[in-house]
């Protein structure tokens, strides 16, 4: 199975918590899912061996995995030995994903990444992408500058290894040895790499590998030819309250990503917003992000227009700086400017919209996180597959829906 494959599964379960003595599946009773047990004990009885537990499954055992092949009767019971929490991953939605498991079974794997480290050019590969810590020049098809900054340059590039009649392109961003060792930049690159490594999400721009050579450092990166939202923002002037939801709910779930891994973004703006070929927003620039696994952080960085009260007077800080930045991204979308913009960025102040819009851009962003809503939308985008019809209906839905409970709160 692929790696897009197992991070779609991934995507597509949901977890669930077991009280103890609970019976999770019963023996004879019709199987549609598949059970992988993150904490707990669970006992597995069959009623032909007697009264006693033949095995207990522990944290990182499965059960249930039949149920991925048909609607077949399970064939033992399975009681939570002790409080469990499962992942659960339901044959319906295993089979809309990635089609039919007995198809995937016998599926031939020769063209793919697990079938086929090297091939007979000598060149390293990973299947669908190319690997290994060395960067090769003549393994790319150089066609354009796609962007320079202070460290060096971003290409559009195509890989001249890909499976025969698929284009495979890329944003390689190249980094500059001699300006990484003049400006002592060595940590931050090597964490701006640990994080974009980690992190593997649709919202997020995807680094597929990181090469190095004697003149620098090359980040394999997911090409994104739509451009940025900040170019779409300035078109537009300001967009329709459907698509600031879209747009709002797509940034929300890629956060909730990144702090679940502890990692603060710190640098949310238009700008830092770009669109693939399918319309769907995803967050790229890594470079002010910080891992914070425990206490605060004091670094002031970002941008002015988005800094959050704590950042600015050193207050100390962690991830949740992120949501601020958050609430003055929904309200620039909705109103065309951001609410503390000034042409001085030292001179940033409260504009002449009114604070209390920000407010309750912030407020509606910390209760969607309160809420179940998260928890929701975020299944729903999953399940919506790559229609972006429905799933920016789902996401008007979700988003009106903590705006109802909002208003309800600030009424009552």
């Amino acid at each position: 199975m692929k790696r897009s494959e197992m991070h779609s599964m991934a995507l597509a379960s949901k977890f669930e918590s077991y009280p103890k003595g609970t019976t999770i599946v019963r023996q004879g009773e019709s199987g549609d899912a598949f059970y992988m047990i993150e904490t707990g004990e669970v006992d597995v009885y069959i009623k032909e061996k007697g009264n006693k537990p033949l095995v207990t499954l522990k944290s990182g055992d499965f059960f249930g995995e039949k149920a991925l092949l048909s609607s077949a009767v399970r064939t033992a019971t399975c009681v939570a030995h002790t409080n469990v929490k499962c992942m659960l991953l339901m044959r319906e939605d295993f089979v809309d994903m990635l089609g039919n498991m007995a198809d995937l079974i016998e599926r031939s794997y020769k063209d793919h990444e697990l079938d086929e480290s090297f091939r007979d050019d000598g060149h390293e590969h990973s299947g669908d992408h190319p690997r290994g810590e060395k960067f090769n020049k003549s393994d790319f098809d150089i066609k354009r500058t796609l962007g320079v900054g202070a460290y060096g340059y971003v290409k559009l590039v195509q890989w001249k290894h890909a499976a025969k009649g698929s284009d495979q392109y890329y944003a390689l961003k190249c980094i500059s040895r001699e300006k990484i060792e003049e400006k002592r930049q060595q940590k931050k690159i090597k964490r701006e790499e640990d994080i974009m490594k980690a992190l593997v999400h649709p919202f997020i721009a995807r680094c597929f590998n990181v090469m190095e050579d004697q003149k620098g450092k090359y980040f394999l990166m997911e090409a994104l030819c739509g451009g940025e939202l900040c170019e779409m923002l300035y078109f537009e002037s300001t967009f329709p309250e459907d698509w600031t939801m879209f747009y709002a709910a797509s940034v929300l779930t890629a956060l909730a990503h990144m702090h679940e891994r502890k990692i603060a973004y710190r640098d949310l703006k238009t700008e830092n917003l770009v669109l693939d070929e399918a319309g769907f927003v995803k967050v790229v620039d890594f470079g002010l992000a910080k891992k914070i696994t425990s206490g605060q952080t004091y670094t002031f960085c970002g941008t002015p227009d988005y800094l959050a009260p704590e950042v600015i007077l050193n207050e100390g800080y962690d991830w949740g700086v992120d949501y601020w930045g958050l609430g003055v991204l929904i309200y620039e979308m909705g109103a065309g400017v951001a609410p503390f913009y000034a042409e001085n960025p030292m001179d940033v102040s409260i504009s002449d919209n009114p604070y209390l819009l920000l407010l309750a851009s912030i407020f509606l962003t910390l209760l969607l996180l309160s809420c179940t809503v998260l928890a929701d939308l975020q299944e729903s985008i999953v399940r919506s597959g790559s229609n972006a019809r429905e799933i920016q209906s789902c996401s008007c839905q979700y988003y009106q829906k903590a705006i109802a409970h909002f208003t309800n709160k600030a009424v009552g």
